[in-house]
């Protein structure tokens, strides 16, 4: 007979029929989970594919409308504009909507899906928002709309321009931060070569139309549309160097109203005095580096590398001179005004000379000094010069794109400097190329400086070749890098250079004639400082060490016979959290010099 079921042994057949029916559900479900992911991924993969052929057909028309604009042809650049635009919509739209949406919210590919995304919104966005302002400024004003006219700067266009630049620069600048928090080093290769192409780009535009926008706002008040401005103009003589370039050989002044300018006085930097106690006070770290020298003659206010403490210095002694007010100080050299020569073609200077592109460096730097030792003449010949040079670009002579393009690289070269005494305008000035300003703030790409000032009162420095290169060798947790600074120096005199006439071999205080004697300043990044290995030639050297404005420095004297050459090797720490690309300045020489090399970061 059998035995009874017991109770015990029904509920668990129960519990195992809800087991496997639970099971199936859950199978079935994670199934439909599966097919959904599936469905949903071949669908976002498929949208991808479409977006990605929209993008490239967009880069295609940009590349189009670039070549347009450089041709100045409108018509050509607002087609390519209106088919960049419609590819970049349709970009957007493959990559947009709810299944995009859950696509980014999912394990392993989600951040990868929301890079996707968000690059197209950013192309679509620079697309539609920002290159119409940038096309209607380009097209409808040329570099010839630009040029001076009858000593005039036409000053109307830039200023309808000026909004327009303004909104695009602030468009790109959201832009390339979104772009930023994408981390590619996290994405898949795919994803990430694009997401870093995007950021290289933007990156190149933003600063093109920081620049612009710059531009377009400073220069209607700097160019006298509120009321009259006047600057003093200083020509730095880059074969007596200094910091900054050289010492200060012409100046003059300029005023300007409603865009019309004009050159008033004229003289040698004699005009602006000599003091027996400094014009202006002088910090502790300024006396100790550079002697109370720096604020009394006119020839040494170059010696520290912070261009607007040299302008304060030059306006504050101008106006001691002469009772007049400036307000600012503009500094060029005879390299900067060769790229000019090299738009307006060839000027006659007042005694019959050609000035051109080729022979101006040569002739204002060196020859004058060997064939006239009067220096009342030598320096006749240079404010002719710069009065001729001065009126042929403010009279529209030669080439508008190629005289730009001398003046922007002048100024990427430091070349051209500028400041003003109104404070705003300064504000704007000191975050571009123009400024010469010493940083002072940490940031994560460590600022390295290499600055020169001349010690024979000589113009040998026509001479001196040099070169700098920065390689970082490590990189500490807290990002803290450290650096190898090499400084290479030769002279290419000639052997007889003993020989030379008093106004090429200076007084020399000290050195022995025909020589090159250089006072080598060397400026760690913020918060960094230099080490005690410290080479010359690859022998140990002890060279001073001081501080200016929260900078190290180190500063270390070398003398170069004709022909010699010299190598300094110097070892510097960052501060911390300065994990990124070095930046380096060096003194603006002769063209060819004060090349720097810098390699990659230790860090990245």
């Amino acid at each position: 007979m059998p035995e009874p079921r017991s109770s015990s042994s029904s509920q668990d057949r129960g519990h195992g029929r809800r087991r496997r029916r639970l099971g199936g559900t859950l199978v079935r479900w994670a199934l439909l989970g599966l097919l959904a992911v599936v469905v949903v991924a071949g669908f976002t993969v498929y949208q991808a594919m479409q977006a990605r052929d929209a993008l490239n057909a967009a880069n295609r028309h940009l590349n189009d409308l670039t070549t347009a604009v450089a041709a100045g042809d409108a018509s050509a650049a607002q087609e390519s504009l209106y088919a960049a635009q419609e590819a970049t919509l349709k970009a957007q739209h493959n990559t947009a909507g709810p299944i995009w949406w859950l696509a980014s919210k999912a394990p392993v590919i989600g951040d990868d899906v929301t890079a996707v995304r968000t690059v197209t919104d950013v192309v679509d966005n620079v697309a539609q928002g920002v290159l119409p302002a940038l096309v209607d400024a380009s097209t409808s004003m040329s570099a010839s709309d630009l040029q001076p006219t009858n000593g005039r700067v036409p000053l109307a266009e830039i200023q309808r321009i000026a909004p327009l630049l303004v909104t695009a620069d602030a468009s790109l600048v959201k832009d390339l931060a979104l772009v930023r928090t994408l981390h590619p080093d996290a994405l898949m290769p795919q994803v990430a070569s694009p997401v870093r192409e995007l950021e290289s780009k933007l990156v190149e535009a933003s600063s093109l139309t920081a620049r612009a926008s710059q531009a377009a706002t400073l220069l209607p008040p700097m160019l006298g549309a509120d009321g009259p401005r006047t600057y003093l103009v200083m020509f730095q003589n880059n074969a007596e160097i200094r910091a900054t370039g050289g010492i200060p050989g012409a100046v003059a002044t300029i005023t300007a109203l409603h865009g019309a300018v004009s050159l008033q006085r004229q003289g040698s930097a004699g005009s602006l005095g000599t003091y027996k106690q400094p014009v202006l006070p002088l910090t502790s770290d300024e006396n100790a580096l550079f002697t109370g020298k720096l604020g009394v003659y006119p020839a040494d206010i170059t010696f520290t590398p912070d261009f607007p403490r040299t302008a304060q210095i030059a306006q504050a002694m101008w106006q001691r001179e002469t009772g007049q007010n400036v307000d600012g100080v503009v500094s060029t050299d005879p390299v900067a005004l060769s790229y000019l020569l090299g738009g307006t073609g060839p000027i006659t200077v007042k005694d019959g000379q050609q000035l051109t592109a080729d022979n101006a460096v040569q002739l204002l730097l060196n020859q004058t000094y060997l064939d006239e030792p009067n220096l009342d003449r030598q320096n006749a010949f240079f404010a002719s010069a710069a009065q001729s040079v001065f009126a042929g670009v403010m009279g529209g002579q030669g080439d508008p794109h190629a005289v730009l393009d001398g003046i922007r690289r002048a100024a990427d070269e430091h070349r051209t400097l500028v400041w003003s005494d109104h404070p705003a305008e300064q504000a704007q000035l000191s975050s571009t190329e123009l400024s010469g300003a010493l940083p002072t703030k940490a940031t994560t790409s460590p600022h390295v400086g290499v600055y020169l000032n001349d010690g024979t009162g000589s113009k040998m420095d026509y001479y001196l070749d040099y070169d700098v290169s920065v390689k970082s060798t490590s990189c500490s947790a807290s990002g803290v890098q450290h650096l190898q600074v090499t400084v290479a120096m030769k002279s290419t005199a000639p052997p007889e250079a003993a020989s030379l006439p008093v106004s090429v071999i200076g007084p020399g205080f000290g050195a022995t004639p025909g020589s090159i004697r250089t006072n080598v300043l060397l400026y760690a990044p913020v918060g960094g400082h230099v080490g005690s290995r410290r080479i010359i030639d690859g022998r140990s050297l002890i060279s001073a060490s001081f501080e200016h404005d929260g900078r190290a420095v180190a500063a270390q004297t070398v003398d170069l016979a004709p022909g010699q050459a010299h190598t300094l090797s110097f070892d510097v720490t960052t501060g911390p959290h300065q994990a990124g690309a070095v930046t380096v300045d060096a003194t603006p020489g002769l063209p060819g010099t004060g090349t720097t090399q810098v390699g990659k970061a230790s860090c990245s």
